[in-house]
Parts: C-alpha cells; structure tokens; sequence
C-alpha cells in the first residue's frame, strides 16, 4: 500500500532544509546550491528503495527509470526557463522567486497531468496505442530538424505563446523592470498592472505544460503507477531550482540531452505500440535508457574534441 504521507513529510523536510540552507551565510551561492542539488538527486534516489521495500524490483525499475528520464527532461525545462528569464529581463536578484512559484506551480501542474492521463489510459487502453505514435512521430521530428540555431530562433517567439498575447490584449503589460521590487503585480496611477515577473511566471507554467505533451506520455510509457509516476517526477522536479542556478550560464553546453530525448521518445514510443507483441521488462527499458544517455554524451565529448 503507497505511503502518501511518507512522501508528503519527505517534501516537506527538504522544503525546510532547503529554506534554511538558503537562508545561510557560510557557504558561496553556487556552494549552496551545489549541495542542494545533491542532496535532492540523493534524496530521489534512495526513494527508489523505499519502492523497492514497498512493492517490488519492477517497481524499482520503473522507478529509476523515470526519475532518470525526468530530471534529463528538466535540463530541457532549464533551457526554456533561461530563455524566457531573459526575454522578460528579469534580473539576476529577482530570478529567485520566478523559479521557486515556477517550480510550485509545476509540481501541481504535473500531478494533475498524470492523474489524467493515467485515468484516460485505465478507461480507454487503446490511448496508449496512440501516444506511442505521437511519441515515434514527435522524436524523429525532433531528430531530423534542421539546426538548434533553427529550434533556438522558433522557441524565441515568446510572442507565439498564448499566455503572453492574452495578457497583452486584456490586461495592461509593465514592461519595465521594477529595480526595487519583484512584485507580480503594481498599483500605478488607480490600476493594477501586471510585471514582466507575472509575465515570466505564466510563460514557464504554459511551456512547461506543452513540455508535459511530450514527457508525460513517455514516462507512461515505461509505467501507468499512480505512485511511482509522481514521486519519481516531483522527486526529478523538486531540485530544478538548484540545478537551473548552477547551470543557468552553462545551458547551451548540454545540446546533447535533445538528440537523445529524441531517441528515447522514438524507443518508449517503439516499446508501446509492440507491446502485445514484445514485453520489454523495466530492467531492459532502464538498461537502454542508460545507454542512450551515455552514447549521446560520448558522441557529444567526440564531437567536441574535433572542433
């Protein structure tokens, strides 16, 4: 039987951790955030024998598979939020409280993804089927686009995003970066106008709603467990805000992770539309997910030394 309140009280122990280590003085910033960052993969990864203590080894499996899936899926998410971050010139010194409601915000959107597609697929098994095309079709689409510089310049268009028209057409835009505050949302002259920080803030909630297109029928894909599902993606989430701090400057280094969620897409994808036919145990599917995620980073190393 899954032990939601197990769960809930080790969420809430790191958000505490998490807040008074912030708080701190005694380390550097990147320190801090470094020993964060490996305190919540630690912390994700020891879950994982929790699981294997509740249920079983396919469990556990289907666990770290999707928490690995996950947390490469969320440099993805990185990506993205930089972008959007320095779209809306939002300083270093307020980014802080974007990405921590961005990431709250995620956790319950996510849930909410995951109950529904999960309920879909226990009602209407043939779903399945059909997310495993979209996911062979989505990860050779990814594969054979042209140039990142072309990916780069479409994701650009923040203008496309229908969060920011919406809130263009209807509500007053401050564009200007307040310097004294990061409020969501200031009172000028009798009005409330929204900040380019609410802007930001609504931007990555719907990007990484698109994103959960892509990533939710994949983890699916290798399981349909309510309880391993959610805990291995908040688990892989819960560190984003870390992660993105230490590699916010870096980011473009790590072109390698969209060729290879592209291959894992067409693999999960590959997986579910055979399986009536091929059973592919959790082992297996965790072996390959390794694999591939290393080969990527080889060839990517390679590449690098030819340049």
């Amino acid at each position: 039987m899954e032990s939601w309140g197990f769960f809930a009280f080790i969420l809430t122990m790191l958000l505490i951790v998490d807040r008074t280590y912030n708080s701190t003085q005694k380390f550097t910033e990147f320190k801090r955030y470094l020993h964060l960052s490996i305190l919540y993969l630690s912390v994700g990864i020891l879950f994982s024998f929790y699981i294997l203590f509740l249920k079983d080894t396919k469990a556990f499996h289907e666990y770290m598979a999707c928490f690995i899936l996950e947390k490469i899926m969320s440099i993805d998410n990185i990506f993205l939020m930089v972008m959007i971050l320095n779209h809306f010139s939002i300083p270093s010194k307020f980014q802080n409280k974007i990405v921590i409601y961005g990431i709250l915000g995620v956790i319950i959107l996510r849930g909410c993804a995951i109950w529904f597609g999960i309920s879909i697929i226990e009602n209407f098994g043939w779903v399945l089927y059909i997310f495993g095309t979209i996911l062979i079709f989505k990860g050779f689409k990814a594969l054979y686009q042209k140039t990142h510089k072309n990916n780069e310049q479409k994701n650009l268009k923040l203008e496309e995003i229908f969060i920011y028209r919406f809130l263009k057409k209807k509500m007053h835009i401050n564009i200007h970066i307040n310097k004294e505050n990061n409020n969501f949302i200031v009172k000028k002259n009798g009005k409330y106008i929204v900040t380019n920080s609410l802007l930001a803030l609504l931007s990555i909630e719907f990007v990484d709603l698109v994103f959960a297109i892509d990533s939710i029928p994949t983890i699916l894909g290798i399981t349909q467990d309510m309880y391993v599902v959610y805990t291995s993606n908040i688990f892989a989430i819960m560190g984003l805000r870390s992660i993105f701090f230490l590699l916010k400057d870096t980011i473009a280094k790590y072109s390698f992770i969209k060729p290879a969620l592209s291959i894992v897409m067409i693999f999960i994808g590959t997986k579910i539309i055979l399986s009536h036919f091929i059973n592919i145990s959790a082992f297996v599917t965790l072996l390959i997910l390794i694999f591939i995620l290393i080969s990527s980073f080889w060839f990517y190393s390679k590449k690098l030394k030819k340049l």
